[in-house]
């Protein structure tokens, strides 16, 4: 992704109403040679108290994957 389009899809996660996946940063990857949005992510059927696991965002449609995987687990979010 280009700055713009990562600043945009962390944009994008921060406004979501849900207490599962949270934005770190937004950083260049020199290996693939584009930014990648860094974020905390709650794995599906953990504990409440479970530790956060480093994902790493590097498309807008990892972004939409990950989001409707989360389906009726979304804490309140109804997908189309």
């Amino acid at each position: 992704m280009d700055k713009t389009e990562a600043e945009r899809v962390a944009k994008a996660i921060g406004r979501m109403p849900v207490e599962w996946i949270e934005v770190r940063t937004v950083e260049w990857n020199r290996t693939s040679n584009s930014y990648e949005v860094t974020c905390a992510y709650k794995q599906r059927h953990t504990k409440p108290d479970a530790a956060w696991t480093e994902i790493h965002i590097t498309t807008p449609r990892q972004w939409i994957d990950l989001l409707t995987q989360r389906g009726p687990d979304m804490e309140g979010l109804e997908l189309p």
